[in-house]
């Protein structure tokens, strides 16, 4: 928490996150008309297409069959110190890959953080409230709360402990 917070950073993010949740399903409406307009026109004489797309692929299925038959048979042909050396290359490649692909998922990561941590700030630090989806208005300064005289615990009563005797 940084001197100018008032509460601590998840709070601050978690109001981010409602605000940014909020804006969002505010534009929900609209995209799904978009997503409606666009599925009736992309999928218009659907079945017609499909069947075409269907026997273009038969054939392109055939072809991509017979082309993997001979990569298969030049693997089989090569080397196989050659291929270990390759794979060994490829592997090292993809761990690489992955180790800055996680750095960057982390920079990522803290950087959203951070935008829904000023979103909540700016939310919860103003002197505003949100009545309605888009309209604000003044908040009301609070009440001070009533303080009640403690109540008094009611004594229990309870029974003294009996001892039985054991007769022998």
């Amino acid at each position: 928490m940084t001197d100018k917070q008032k509460y601590p950073g998840p709070l601050y993010a978690a109001a981010g996150f409602g605000d940014l949740a909020a804006e969002k399903l505010r534009e929900l409406p609209d995209r799904v008309s978009d997503l409606q307009s666009w599925a009736r026109e992309e999928f218009a004489g659907g079945r017609e297409k499909a069947q075409g797309d269907l026997a273009d692929l038969g054939g392109r299925i055939g072809a991509g069959l017979a082309n993997w038959r001979h990569r298969v048979q030049d693997i089989a042909a090569t080397d196989r110190t050659q291929l270990r050396a390759d794979a060994r290359r490829r592997a090292g490649e993809l761990a690489d890959e992955a180790g800055r692909r996680l750095v960057t998922a982390q920079v990522r990561a803290a950087e959203a953080y951070q935008d829904l941590v000023s979103r909540g700030s700016t939310l919860l630090d103003t002197d505003v409230a949100v009545d309605e989806p888009g309209e604000i208005a003044e908040r009301p300064a609070p009440a001070p709360e009533p303080t009640a005289a403690p109540k008094k615990m009611a004594k229990k009563a309870t029974r003294p402990a009996v001892r039985k005797s054991v007769d022998k």
